[in-house]
């Protein structure tokens, strides 16, 4: 009742986090649904048995990273070429965008329109007085980025810089996460996108 109360003057609604104890597993299908009466599309940063019901109920776009998708299709990948492979078949048959977290590696981006890697910034994000990295929210910045410029701008390569950008800056904080609008928007300049051939 109360996600009903706000879809009608939602841009988008962001699925996220485990399952409270007492809640069935499908609550996030079930969300989806009703999202979808509202044109209200859905971003799903969940894993395990939700996501795997949640995916038959097409949200718009998902963020696992390379362990949630391994556990999604059933089996690992060993290299890039490989997830370029399931993703792009996950994305045929599913018709959901795809933003494959990959840590350092960047985020392997698929959706109909295409297929594209992005890179994080070259520069190095540290713990403040420290050497040390902050890997904690680091999802939760990449999500929350991501769904501010794709609403602003409806340009989801734009989007997808952006999050890889926030959650790059996470890494050098304390926060969970604590994020720096103005010099989240200046690394994203640095993050670099190459499209894939098919």
């Amino acid at each position: 009742a109360r996600i009903k109360y706000y879809l009608p003057n939602a841009e988008l609604i962001i699925v996220s986090g485990s399952v409270p104890p007492g809640i069935a597993s499908d609550i996030y299908s079930e969300i989806i649904d009703l999202a979808r009466t509202y044109k209200v599309q859905t971003l799903a940063d969940i894993h395990s048995e939700p996501l795997k019901k949640a995916i038959g109920h097409k949200p718009w776009l998902i963020k696992p990273n390379l362990f949630e998708f391994h556990e999604l299709i059933g089996h690992t990948t060993q290299n890039l070429a490989e997830r370029k492979q399931e993703s792009r078949k996950f994305c045929q048959q599913s018709g959901t965008v795809l933003a494959l977290s990959m840590s350092e590696e960047g985020m392997l981006l698929s959706s109909s329109e295409g297929q594209y890697l992005l890179t994080p910034p070259a520069i190095k994000m540290h713990l403040p007085g420290g050497s040390g990295q902050n890997f904690i929210g680091c999802g939760d910045a990449l999500v929350g980025a991501l769904a501010y410029e794709y609403c602003r701008s409806k340009d989801l390569i734009a989007a997808a810089k952006l999050g890889l950008a926030a959650a790059h800056f996470n890494l050098g904080t304390f926060g969970v996460p604590e994020i720096e609008a103005e010099q989240v928007i200046n690394l994203s300049r640095y993050v670099e996108v190459q499209k894939l051939s098919n």
